[in-house]
């Protein structure tokens, strides 16, 4: 494995167990091959599946063309510097405006000499949504993933969107990574320590390497909405830090532990944390404020086994200590089949996740792991328990996407709000296929099929289509 840094290059590419391409799982390791314009962003993947799958494509020897080529492309000694833009113009059936979204912006990478590494995106968005989505943004007061938005025209939403992050290669053993960026920490579809289901959140992030072990320090700043009716007020802030302990002997097995804690500040006139918070050690928080505390804190555990470098078996524990006197936990299990050839790439995923009525979550609302009024880990949050299956296949430049969960959960999760809703049974299906017609920027064209079933409810469904650029994951 290299340092966590080398997540972010651009160019002449390294890979390690923690490679991760794009937000979207399946995009995430795709076409990495096919550009050395792309570039992979600073999420954690403890995960040997995407390394032995993209050195499977970099054995196989991919012809790119001219067009594929950055809008902008500067390339010397020490730096180089690749620009694209961003599209996505969607039609979806059962909204009465043609063009129900309409995403503009731009995407920004590059290094310096081999030590330093940088990427930017900005996006303005117009969007109109189904009913179930409004009800989500009423209730909780933000787009899914993609923070606060104004009002556009009678029934739309306008929002904007940015990103960005430098990395520092101090050896080969000590890195850092700073920014504004969405994480992800885990093995498979979803992770139930830190997803990018959440919105982005200013990161500080700290590797140390040696031998077989990985050591993770990361520090962010979280916001909470504390006045609904004005988007113009501030957020209130919340610091949220992890510590990871990672071993890997070889690429068939990968062990860590972790703890996360949420600390509040002070006061309103001291907005800084408790001075533990800045202690880079894994399980002080633990030992120091338990599990109960208004300093949230949970500890937990994830492994990966594989065979034959194509079959995968994974897990996530979290344990969160006790909420009116019982336990709280997650749980994740899954196995994955990742296989490339010359002119298809597949990928195979089924995969269980279960968290308990009240994890992630304090006496002291405030401290709960969350982040601009949603969860940081599963998308609907807690109290549920969920079977997925993903399928992607692509030749050449098309490519086709399922995902198929069924679960037992609260279909609209008031995150803000501490008493429970009813539980009902959910299936969700969604199928995509697309053309990819620019490679370095993932801008596809592409047509898909949505249903959502929830018991006693008339069944939701809708088509789509439209062009995009295909870098971030919106979850289901």
């Amino acid at each position: 494995m290299i340092i966590c840094l080398l997540l972010i290059l651009v160019g002449e590419y390294s890979y390690s167990q923690f490679s991760h391409l794009n937000y979207y799982w399946t995009n995430r390791i795709l076409f990495q091959q096919q550009s050395a314009y792309g570039f992979i962003c600073p999420i954690i993947l403890f995960d040997s599946a995407s390394n032995n799958y993209i050195q499977q494509i970099n054995n196989i020897e991919i012809r790119t063309k001219k067009f594929d080529n950055p809008l902008i492309t500067i390339v010397k000694k020490d730096f180089n510097l690749y620009v694209n833009p961003i599209i996505d113009i969607e039609h979806k059936t059962g909204i009465n405006k043609f063009i129900a979204k309409n995403t503009r912006g731009i995407m920004c990478s590059g290094q310096l000499s081999n030590n330093f590494f940088f990427y930017t995106d900005f996006t303005e968005n117009q969007e109109y949504f189904h009913k179930y989505i409004i009800d989500y943004i009423k209730l909780n007061k933000v787009i899914p993933g993609q923070g606060r938005p104004k009002p556009f025209k009678n029934d739309g939403f306008d929002y904007f969107n940015s990103s960005s992050y430098i990395g520092i290669k101090i050896s080969e053993k000590l890195s850092f990574c700073g920014g504004h960026f969405k994480s992800f920490i885990g093995y498979g579809y979803r992770s139930l320590l830190y997803s990018d289901n959440s919105f982005q959140s200013p990161t500080l992030r700290i590797s140390f390497l040696h031998k077989y072990f990985q050591y993770i320090s990361s520090y962010s700043v979280f916001y909470n909405a504390t006045i609904e009716d004005n988007i113009y007020v501030p957020y209130s802030k919340r610091f949220f830090k992890y510590n990871i302990l990672n071993f890997s002997p070889d690429n068939n097995i990968s062990i860590a532990i972790f703890d996360a804690s949420i600390f509040l500040p002070h006061s309103y006139k001291k907005l800084y944390p408790n001075f533990y918070y800045y202690f880079p050690i894994l399980g002080l928080n633990e030992v120091k404020f338990g599990l109960d505390d208004s300093t949230n804190s949970l500890i937990g555990t994830m492994c990966e086994l594989n065979y034959k470098k194509k079959i995968f078996l994974y897990s996530q524990l979290v344990y969160d200590g006790k909420y009116n006197n019982t336990k709280q936990y997650a749980y994740q299990a899954g196995i994955k089949l990742c296989k490339a050839h010359k002119h298809f790439r597949l990928i195979l995923l089924t995969e269980i996740n279960y968290a308990s009525d009240y994890v992630y979550k304090n006496v002291n609302s405030k401290s709960s792991f969350i982040n601009y009024n949603e969860y940081i880990a599963h998308p609907f949050g807690n109290n549920l328990y969920e079977k997925l299956f993903k399928f992607y296949f692509q030749y050449k430049r098309i490519y086709l996407d399922l995902l198929f969960s069924t679960s037992t959960a609260i279909p609209l999760h008031d995150n803000l709000n501490e008493s429970l809703r009813e539980k009902a049974k959910l299936r969700i299906f969604n199928i995509e296929g697309g053309f990819y017609l620019h490679r370095s920027s993932f801008t596809t064209f592409f047509s898909g099929y949505y249903i959502r079933c929830i018991e006693n409810t008339p069944n939701f469904h809708y088509f789509y289509g439209g062009i995009k650029t295909n870098i971030f994951n919106r979850y289901l």
